[in-house]
């Protein structure tokens, strides 16, 4: 503490501030040894809390070298100075006295709001103080106590002599130290102090809470550390209560702690990760909230942590899987500025993270593909920030080259509904656009191609329904394409689906499929169909059907034959030879000529017979003749022929050798057979077989396999080798006792062919069975595998039914207008969002004629102007349905165009928006409820009288609240009194009567509880009071003189809205009677300090700017012996000595320039009989205080130390008395 110049308004005595940090104060500290014994008073757990007192003001005047440590209890409003706590006997203070605050040196504590520290009053121009002259204490240093957040008083440490030394920092650290130590003693009583079920309940709550709570004041000092706290740092309570915040928390600074300090008021939260201290010093992440205190003008802070190092965990395995996603994937704030991205999009730019971070997205490597592009991208991100979905694809820079991707904004809002964070996205679909692309040039090469063939093509939907009919259709039907339009689908037109329950792949082909219809005229007609999946516009199925009548019949006519033929064969040996072996002679029968082509007149030999086979089968037939005629083996092989004229055909010859008794081969005899048409439909079905992508096996009556084909192989993972003659069951013996058993057997029995769809475990797949009896006995299984068909219709249904409920959850309806055929489609949502029936037939104008006058005519414009000029819009109006239920709604509409540039159709949505509406309605009324209440709160605030007061809360209650019964009464002899009461005519309430302050009534303990007591059902009460058509109730305390009264007929009523506009209220109504008390006090000030003028023994006078006198008291007009009219308005100067004028004028001019505050001089006054006297005055800007010294001028002393205390006193009042 340091001497320093008295600003122009403050009182004498130097005043400084004790705030700071426990470690600074430490560092100033001369002598830590007080400090340690400060600490063991503290953690002495044997004492009691006033023994503590008593030893810490015991401690502290040790350590100023002063007589006396006290603690003093202030009441400000009562201007009441008492006296709580002792260091020990002192002659002029004791431990529980009670003096006017004004009369101390502690009033200047409470006025300048920081500590004091007078070293020698006298001399400090405090010698005429009334704290002086009452106490006698020339050494005074004194700091404001608070506890729990309200002042308690001040703890002073005085002496009745001045100190020899100026105090400094030292003095400074240690008045601080002492003073926070002895608030933390109180805070402790005052929990001690509580009833004991509360305080038990309270520090239970406070210790085993799972957060971490501590407080802490302005230096950041900690206070009340919990036990949870403790645990988590490892710190103990007396360690932690010597830290500051920021030594617990890592992220937090000094000057941020003063920071929330200067800018945070009562109620106000901040909220921030940080990083708190263990004792071992590690550190482990915390979510941390502030809240910040005020109980009358005193300040704390309480901070609650939460371990948040399990959620850390959780947020490092989301941000692994963030940067693994194939996504391109991003965060942004709402203006478009990247705060995060994941590692797949920097390496699709070949960018690093410091590189984009912090940057607009338009301005980023990736966004530069052009100024189109650019705006673009910024529209998009404008209409992400109000809350909208956007998606389109568009071009994004990559590292090799530009790419497009599948783009998407998605806007995340906070619990306010308001946009705080922006979701970025992209996919390169750079592959799938070509692809796209190329998909589009191969349709247009279909459709080329569907013009040049000769048999008729059919094109279907996934419904069956006709998206193209070639022109050729009545070639073979007899219907034109209109006609066969009207058939409605390709079953119906067909009589059967050749294809139906098959789900075809684009490119997979069912071919070949023979079907009968009836044409126009009714003749039947043999088709072969073939059915392609196809992706043409809307088209999915390709049929095309020839016209296999005429070959039919020829077939039928061939087999009629070979049939005959073969029977021929069999009885008459036709195509016979015979070689003799020994002459060499060849004979043949006429079939053999016609068979070889060559005319009757050919002379056959070996030679020649051999050399009309395919030069590839000649080596065969030559070792079979041979081996036939050398060694007697017959032969039966194939083998092609090629006759005269060049034909190729299969024939099946054979040779048996004849043999005489000696057992040699004499001749050999034989026939061909030509089996060229079998070889034709072998090799067909062998092809066809190959061709088909389903699986196909046959067996026989036995049930083992005689067919497999390729794909057969491939699903089994079975050779045909391995399949062919096994029994059925040893191979599918999964299917024994299931659906697949029951089916085949059931076939197999009735031989009615069937198709089924099941799932086979043994295959884990699902599978399109169809199964066909054959002619000889067994059967024919087609499998197709539709596992992938089932899956995309699952993953369908799920999205249709993710879209349904996405539909439920939004309340958001579509709809779309085809403009050519005028046809108006609205989905579910949207019917119900109209009132309409889920089959009733609507168009656009029915809809809107639901709308208000006022709304319909804005919507007939919005659709005419998106039909017609292919503007779209989003409006927002009003409906009634036909119940009469009033609904809010926004509708959209965009226009698409066709392939000719003119609007084909409009697609929008209609969202229930009546929610939103009636949120919005709520806040303005709420708005002007509150700004009713603050211009009706201007007006309570010029009351002068509690009648006033009460009066004028009544009449605001009446007005801005709905309550049907509105009372205000006052507080007088322990009752509460209703003094103004309003009840609705239409209610039957008893008179209110006055209720006991003690009582049980709601506003008796609103009182006494100082805080609202809300009563949703009054019926529920157990007591004796009469509330008449009162249910629900809200008592508000209005400080200690009113009680504030509303009432409703229905339970429940009160909102809590309204309950935060009563505590407002009370509040003001509080600073109103506040200030009706302050005033009060005042007055009793001012009748106090004017008996101290008028009684005081000293003179007293008051001075103008002018020198002139302005009132004097009765001892100022004694020591010049005249009478107050004869001062009244002289000048001052007139009862000067002639030699002092100049020196008291220079002195008078600089106090009133303001270059001093005060000063004290020794002058001579003369009185009107001629005596002189001088006189040592004080002077301030506001008085001149006189003390006659006698009739000559004073001896200087020298200054000498006093033989003793009591001398000491007898000295410094001989030298200052007239």
């Amino acid at each position: 503490m340091t001497d320093t110049p008295q600003p122009s308004d403050s009182s004498p005595g130097l005043f400084f501030s004790v705030e700071g940090d426990s470690e600074s104060l430490a560092e100033k500290l001369e002598d830590q040894e007080y400090r340690n014994r400060l600490r063991a008073i503290l953690a002495d757990e044997a004492r009691s809390t006033s023994e503590k007192l008593q030893s810490i003001l015991q401690l502290g005047a040790e350590w100023f070298r002063v007589e006396n440590g006290h603690l003093v209890r202030i009441d400000p409003a009562e201007g009441s100075h008492t006296i709580t706590e002792v260091s020990g006997p002192h002659p002029t203070i004791s431990r529980g006295a009670t003096t006017d605050l004004s009369n101390t040196y502690c009033r200047k504590i409470i006025a300048q709001n920081e500590a004091l520290a007078v070293e020698n009053a006298p001399e400090q121009g405090l010698a005429d103080d009334p704290a002086f002259q009452a106490f006698e204490l020339s050494t005074y240093l004194g700091a404001k106590v608070v506890v729990g957040g309200e002042l308690y008083g001040t703890a002073c440490f005085v002496d009745r002599e001045p100190r020899p030394e100026k105090g400094g920092e030292s003095d400074a650290a240690a008045l601080a130290l002492l003073v926070r130590s002895i608030g933390q003693v109180l805070e402790q009583r005052r929990r001690e102090d509580r009833p004991p079920e509360t305080r038990g309940w309270l520090e239970a709550v406070y210790e085993e809470s799972p957060a971490m709570i501590v407080m802490y004041d302005q230096s950041g000092t900690l206070i009340a550390p919990n036990a949870r706290l403790q645990e988590k740092t490892g710190y103990e309570a007396e360690t932690l209560v010597e830290m500051e915040v920021f030594e617990l928390d890592r992220e937090v600074s000094r000057k941020e702690t003063q920071a929330f300090w200067d800018e945070m008021g009562h109620g106000d939260r901040r909220r921030w990760e940080g990083r708190f201290r263990r004792k071992d010093g590690t550190t482990f992440p915390v979510d941390v909230e502030l809240r910040c205190l005020d109980r009358e003008g005193e300040r704390r802070f309480v901070l609650i942590g939460r371990d948040i190092t399990a959620r850390r965990k959780r947020e490092r395995r989301y941000e692994a899987a963030f940067n693994r996603t194939y996504q391109l994937s991003g965060m942004m704030e709402p203006d478009g500025t990247l705060v995060k991205v994941n590692d797949r999009a920097l390496q699709f730019g070949g960018l690093d993270r410091e590189e984009v971070i912090g940057k607009p997205l338009w301005e980023t490597y990736w966004a530069q593909t052009g100024q189109e592009s650019k705006r673009k991208l910024k529209e998009a991100i404008r209409r992400a920030a109000e809350g909208h979905f956007v998606r389109y694809e568009r071009e994004a820079r990559g590292k090799e080259e530009n790419r497009i991707v599948d783009f998407s904004i998605l806007p995340v809002t906070d619990e306010e509904d308001e946009v705080s964070l922006l979701v970025v996205e992209a996919r390169d679909i750079t592959e799938w656009k070509e692809a796209e692309e190329e998909l589009r040039r191969s349709e247009e090469l279909h459709r080329e191609v569907l013009g040049s063939i000769t048999d008729t093509v059919l094109i279907t939907r996934d419904d069956g329904t006709f998206s193209y009919i070639c022109p050729d259709v009545e070639h073979i039907f007899g219907y034109d394409i209109g006609e066969v339009e009207e058939f409605g689908s390709i079953s119906a037109f067909l009589g059967t689906d050749p294809a139906e329950d098959r789900a075809l792949a684009e490119g997979e082909e069912i071919s070949n499929i023979e079907q009968s219809v009836v044409d126009a005229s009714g003749d039947r007609h043999d088709l072969l169909i073939s059915v392609k999946g196809v992706s043409i516009r809307d088209g999915r199925r390709m049929y095309t059907c020839r016209d296999i009548t005429g070959r039919k019949e020829a077939e039928r006519e061939l087999a009629r034959r070979n049939d005959l033929f073969a029977k021929a064969q069999d009885m008459a040996d036709v195509g016979g030879w015979e070689y003799d072996v020994e002459s060499g002679e060849h004979t043949w029968t006429e079939e053999m000529y016609c068979i070889f082509g060559v005319p009757l007149s050919f002379t056959p030999t070996v030679e020649e017979g051999i050399a009309h086979y395919h030069p590839e089968d000649r080596p065969a037939i030559r070792e079979a003749f041979t081996r036939a005629v050398e060694e007697g083996e017959p032969y039966d092989v194939e083998l092609r022929l090629v006759t005269e004229s060049g034909e190729q055909k299969w024939v099946r010859t054979r040779g048996d050798p004849q043999h005489e008794e000696d057992g040699e081969v004499v001749r050999v005899r034989g026939t061909i057979q030509d089996i060229t048409d079998r070889k034709v439909q072998e090799r067909r079905l062998a092809q066809i077989i190959g061709r088909v992508t389903n699986a196909i096996v046959e067996v026989d009556a036995n049930w083992r396999f005689t067919l497999v084909n390729d794909h057969a192989e491939t699903l089994y993972d079975m050779s045909e080798e391995d399949l062919l003659g096994r029994d059925f069951w040893d191979v599918f013996e999964e299917a024994l006792g299931t659906r697949f058993e029951e089916e085949y057997r059931d076939v197999m029995r009735t031989r009615e062919p069937t198709r089924f769809e099941a799932y086979y475990p043994g295959l884990d797949g699902w599978f399109n069975i169809q199964i066909y009896p054959n002619e000889d006995g067994g059967l024919a299984f087609y499998f197709e595998d539709v596992t992938e068909r089932k899956r995309r219709e699952r993953q369908i249904e799920r999205q249709n039914d993710l879209f349904r409920r996405a539909q439920e959850i939004a309340d958001v309806g579509a709809w779309e207008y085809d403009v050519d055929a005028g046809e108006f489609t609205l989905t579910d949502q949207g019917r119900r969002i109209h009132g309409f029936a889920p089959e009733e037939d609507l168009t656009p104008s029915q809809s809107h004629e639901l709308f208000r006058p006022e709304d319909q005519s804005k919507a007939d414009e919005a659709f005419r102007r998106a039909v017609q000029e292919g503007e779209p819009y989003d409006i927002e109006a009003c409906l009634i349905t036909e119940e009469g239920e009033k609904r809010w709604v926004r509708s959209r509409g965009e226009p698409q165009r066709g392939e000719d540039g003119e609007v084909a159709r409009v697609r929008g949505a209609i969202q229930d928006i009546t929610g939103r509406k009636q949120r919005e309605q709520a806040l303005e009324d709420k708005k002007e409820k509150i700004k009713e209440l603050y211009g009706a709160t201007e007006h309570l605030l010029t009351a002068s009288t509690l009648d006033e007061v009460g009066d004028r809360i009544h009449d605001l209650l009446t007005r801005a609240f709905d309550a049907p019964i509105v009372g205000v009464s006052l507080v007088e002899d322990g009752e509460i009194v209703p003094k103004w009461v309003s009840v609705r005519e239409d209610l039957e309430v008893p008179p209110i009567q006055p209720r006991d302050v003690q009582g049980g009534a709601a506003g008796a303990r609103a009182l006494r509880s100082g805080e609202t007591v809300a009563v949703e059902d009054l019926s529920g009460l157990e007591n004796e009071i009469d509330y008449g058509d009162t249910r629900s109730a809200v008592c508000v305390p209005v400080g200690e003189e009113l009680v504030v009264y509303l009432g409703w007929a229905e339970a429940g009523a009160f909102e809590e809205f309204g309950l935060r506009l009563l505590d407002i209220l009370a509040g003001h109504a509080a600073v109103v009677l506040d200030r009706l008390d302050q005033i009060e006090a005042l007055r009793r000030s001012e009748g106090r300090f004017r008996r101290l003028f008028q009684e005081a023994p000293i003179g007293i006078a008051r001075v103008d700017l002018n020198g002139h006198l302005t009132e004097t008291n009765p001892a100022f007009r004694s020591l010049l012996g005249l009478g107050a009219e004869d001062l009244q308005g002289r000048h001052i100067e007139r009862f000067t000595h002639e030699d002092d004028v100049e020196k008291t004028r220079s002195y008078f001019d600089d106090l009133v320039a303001g270059t001093r505050s005060s000063y004290t001089i020794e002058k001579r006054y003369r009185r009107p009989d001629g005596e002189m006297l001088w006189v040592r005055r004080p002077s301030r800007r506001s008085s001149a205080l006189p003390r006659r010294l006698g009739t000559r001028p004073p001896r200087r002393r020298k200054a000498r130390w006093p033989a003793s205390p009591a001398l000491s006193r007898r000295v410094a009042r001989a030298s200052w008395t007239p």
